[in-house]
């Protein structure tokens, strides 16, 4: 599914509403953030007006919110995504035709629930608007308790429910996020049973797509999957060791004992942060410009027999760069 919802002049007026809860994710949840992402307290503000959503707002933000509260719940993982690995995922192909099984024969997913911090002003949308964050989440329908969490903030108990599959596949994929300009943008998946990822019409009832609109969604949806598939399966990329363990029922650390969590990062090795330089010519008088080429994941049998699977990213390559 797809959706774009229009933008929320309500998200605006609730902010002052819910700083109370804003400030408690703050102090639950302390992250320092470094410059050039988006700024924790105002990640938090739109956590609080999230997991608030009443019945009456559309359902992309309902959700929206659910995700969000499913990832307060669980320890808020964070990743912080360098601007050298968005570039290298933009240039790399996922391919939903339905023979490509991209997921085919792989365990459990390791990691069901994330946030990725994107570089501030890095993805722009049609409307101006700008994708600074989104939260990951894979439902399991055979495990229905990692998609159900239940959190203290300010007083009040949130609890986030299991929302059934509306399909009989075992895994569906969602994305969302809350823009720059408060446009709710959430997207998703399902996973079959053979690793085919399964794309649908947009089916939340919206009438306000474009094609730009759908070439964006489509856009950010294929970056945050490598994203997901880099923090599961390519380990070497990612460094810091994350939050420390919270306590379950989200109780604030007193001022003077904060201990300030700091964010996995995903970076790229030193080796590989080029990128084309722009009008510059190949070496070799070939008069060609240097370009990427284009990357891809590939689903490799390997183990005695080559029984089991696993998923190497073939990272995009500048062309025509001097030695």
């Amino acid at each position: 599914m797809d959706v774009w919802h229009s933008r929320s002049q309500a998200a605006k007026a609730l902010t002052s509403k819910y700083g109370t809860v804003a400030a408690a994710i703050k102090q639950c949840r302390p992250y320092r953030i470094p410059k050039g992402f988006a700024r924790w307290d105002e990640l938090c503000t739109a956590m609080a007006v999230l997991i608030n959503a009443v019945e009456g707002v559309d359902r992309a933000t309902l959700l929206h919110g659910h995700r969000c509260g499913l990832w307060l719940s669980q320890n808020a993982p964070l990743y912080l995504v360098r601007t050298a690995v968005l570039r290298a995922c933009e240039h790399t192909d996922i391919d939903f035709a339905a023979d490509n099984k991209l997921l085919a024969g792989l365990n459990e997913p390791p990691i069901r629930t994330a946030l990725f911090l994107l570089p501030s002003n890095a993805l722009i949308a049609p409307d101006g608007g700008c994708v600074d964050w989104a939260v990951v989440h894979i439902s399991d329908r055979e495990h229905p308790e990692l998609s159900q969490g239940e959190y203290e903030l300010a007083g009040n108990t949130y609890r986030f429910p299991w929302l059934p599959h509306q399909n009989d596949y075992r895994y569906n994929w969602q994305w969302s996020t809350l823009d720059t300009r408060c446009s709710t943008l959430f997207s998703g998946f399902d996973i079959a049973n053979d690793g085919s990822l399964i794309q649908g019409p947009p089916t939340l009832g919206t009438s306000e797509l474009t094609g730009a609109d759908l070439e964006f969604t489509h856009h950010v949806r294929n970056i945050l999957l490598q994203l997901l598939l880099i923090a599961s399966y390519q380990p070497s990329l990612i460094s810091g060791e994350g939050n420390p363990p919270a306590t379950p029922k989200g109780n604030p650390p007193r001022r003077s004992q904060t201990r300030y969590w700091q964010p996995r990062v995903i970076s790229m090795p030193k080796s590989e942060l080029r990128s084309p330089r722009e009008g510059k010519r190949a070496g070799g008088g070939s008069g060609k410009r240097e370009h990427w080429r284009r990357g891809h994941w590939r689903n490799q049998p390997v183990g005695a027999g080559r029984r089991s699977r696993r998923l190497i990213w073939i990272k995009p390559m500048i062309i025509g760069a001097e030695p």
